[in-house]
């Protein structure tokens, strides 16, 4: 079926064409460039459609879509120096998600449901691709006759409909799920052979059975109102959900992506970027102003796929080489003089440092990158911000002062003894300052079997938050976070 599917993106990659422009070929280091595009589709505005921008290859930049006239604009930092090829890739306006995810009106584990649709056809259609996702297994039948069976809602292909099978008039779509334990959905898309008219989908008016109806998988009567779920692209299978149609598959947006040989792109821009000296704002150098930061943005961690806007960079993960710089730039513009790395939430439940996820390790590598990236643009003579790590004790969930330990002496050996990373850290009272949260304020510690925070290599403050209630403040605790908006 992935032949007929593949009409569409054939039909329409011709005819839709590029055209962008820039209002500088020449910005200095870390400044952007404003490139318009204009989008057409056999000779019309192409409204809705996808823009994907690129310099020298790689995706870099936020993804726009088309307005009604067939343009967009994008404002795109560059950071690197030298000189820089602009593109932008041109793909078809995507299908809108508005199937939902159905199912019983109770959810319960060792549960089977049958489930059913009707739709109505003005004319026999000569092949269809349906899509079908099923939290954790089922069969779909169409008029009777059995077209998927299968389970899972990742890695989704179409399944072909066979020739015929779609009549003038009625039809019905049958699926007879179950599910295991936790949470339990079915979605179905059916789409014409061009890949982009939609036939029929899951949402209101399916119907609900508790038990086989009588003349399954025909036509059913009775049975209730199936319960609408989240959209297909929303809820707790938007991670996971890849491949299907009206899903956006947010990978290929990633920063850094190569621009594939058959991408239907644009006329390229050549901008020449200059390197120049930055004018960070004057601090006061008894006041330091920092921020925290945060090094999550990986698969395994706070990934883009229930994202709702681009940043300039577009989505990234935290360990591309240039987004840090680009970051850097403008932390060193913007007067921040250190940035508090986020370690709070990644080693919960363990008691050894060696224990932590891969999760962890994934935020161990943006944040040695990132100092990588500020030294090399320190050897530039750039007024690169410093580093303060914050690692967590007690956030609720809580771990062993032992891990913090080891924790921290890894890093020691790890980044401040590393001479690449020299005069990167914030030094108070003679020794590189780290900061400790521990939500359970101060008293949290008092009786338990811990050993004491070793504070050897480390200057040692303690954080918590919310002090309008906790008053942790009073006992020497740093605050992380106070007060809440209603």
């Amino acid at each position: 079926m992935a032949a007929a599917l593949a009409l569409s993106s054939a039909a329409h990659a011709a005819p839709l064409q590029v055209k962008i422009e820039a209002a500088q070929g020449r910005v200095g280091m870390g400044l952007p460039v404003t490139v318009r595009a204009q989008a057409t589709l056999d000779g019309k505005p192409a409204a809705g459609a996808l823009l994907l921008p690129y310099v020298n290859g790689k995706r870099w930049g936020s993804h726009e879509y088309a307005d009604a006239q067939g343009r967009a604009t994008f404002l795109m930092p560059m950071p690197n120096p030298g000189p820089q090829e602009v593109v932008v890739e041109g793909r078809a306006a995507p299908l809108k998600p508005t199937e939902r995810w159905i199912w019983a009106p109770v959810t319960s584990d060792a549960q089977s449901v049958w489930l059913q649709g009707a739709f109505t056809l003005k004319a026999p259609q000569p092949g269809a691709g349906l899509w079908v996702a099923v939290d954790d297994g089922g069969d779909l039948f169409l008029n009777g006759r059995r077209v998927y069976q299968g389970g899972g809602w990742s890695d989704c292909r179409p399944v072909a409909v066979p020739q015929g099978l779609l009549r003038a008039g009625r039809n019905v779509l049958s699926a007879a799920c179950r599910n295991g334990s936790g949470p339990a959905g079915f979605v179905a898309l059916l789409l014409a052979a061009d890949g982009r008219t939609v036939l029929a989908r899951t949402g209101p008016g399916w119907r609900s059975f508790a038990s086989e109806p009588a003349g399954w998988p025909g036509a059913a009567s009775g049975g209730e109102p199936a319960r609408m779920l989240d959209r297909v692209d929303e809820g707790v299978w938007a991670a996971g959900i890849a491949r299907w149609p009206t899903v956006l598959d947010k990978a290929g947006l990633i920063t850094g992506t190569l621009l594939q040989r058959r991408a239907c792109v644009s006329n390229a821009l050549p901008v020449q970027v200059d390197r120049r000296a930055l004018r960070p704002i004057p601090t006061d150098p008894k006041h330091l102003v920092g921020m925290q930061w945060e090094p999550w943005f990986t698969p395994k961690n706070a990934n883009w796929t229930t994202a709702q806007v681009a940043p300039l960079v577009g989505f990234y993960w935290s360990w591309n080489a240039d987004v840090t710089r680009q970051h850097m730039l403008w932390f060193a513009e913007s007067g921040v003089d250190f940035l508090v790395v986020d370690w709070t939430n990644h080693i919960w439940d363990k008691k050894h440092w060696s224990e932590r996820p891969e999760g962890t390790n994934e935020i161990i590598h943006s944040t040695q990158l990132a100092m990588e990236s500020a030294a090399a643009l320190r050897d530039e003579g750039v007024p690169v911000p410093r580093f303060v790590l914050l690692v967590g004790l007690n956030n609720g969930p809580t771990t062993t002062v032992e891990a913090v330990n080891e924790e921290m002496a890894w890093a020691y050996d790890a980044y401040v003894r590393n001479p690449r990373f020299k005069d990167l850290f914030v030094m108070v009272d003679g020794k590189p300052l780290i900061l400790v949260f521990n939500g359970g304020g101060p008293g949290w510690l008092e009786g338990r079997a811990e050993h004491p925070i070793d504070e050897s290599q480390w200057t040692v403050r303690w954080c918590s938050s919310q002090h309008q209630g906790s008053k942790d403040n009073e006992k020497g605790f740093w605050s992380w976070m106070d007060g809440s908006l209603e």
